[in-house]
């Protein structure tokens, strides 16, 4: 699989729930919920300023780097939550996520001022 290459990737907060949703079965928050579970309209009424803006960065990450399996409707993200994330090759699946965040964060921050100032 190759890794996904994006002028803007998705933040490091989005791309962690991700990940530990992915590897661990990490229950994420309702946002990812919803666009894990392919529910658009709450996905469009979840979003943060940062989220809505990458979107389609956020699908091509989990379209290139996360099993079709763990994703697609309620029933599934709930089934993969409860398998506790990827059982087969789990290396696999962490060298693939820890190359994009050594690609696009390791001199790039992508919390902005406006985000860390509404904390």
């Amino acid at each position: 699989m190759a890794i996904p290459q994006h002028d803007s990737p998705v933040s490091e907060i989005t791309f962690d729930t991700i990940r530990r949703y992915v590897l661990d079965g990490h229950r994420p928050g309702g946002f990812t919920y919803a666009f894990l579970s392919h529910e658009f309209e709450t996905v469009m009424r979840k979003a943060d300023h940062i989220n809505s803006k990458q979107l389609v960065e956020m699908y091509e990450v989990l379209y290139n780097m996360a099993p079709s399996g763990c994703h697609g409707s309620p029933e599934a993200v709930s089934d993969w939550i409860d398998q506790g994330g990827v059982q087969k090759n789990y290396e696999q699946f962490e060298e693939l996520f820890d190359g994009y965040e050594k690609e696009h964060y390791s001199s790039y921050s992508a919390i902005s001022p406006d985000w860390e100032a509404a904390r």
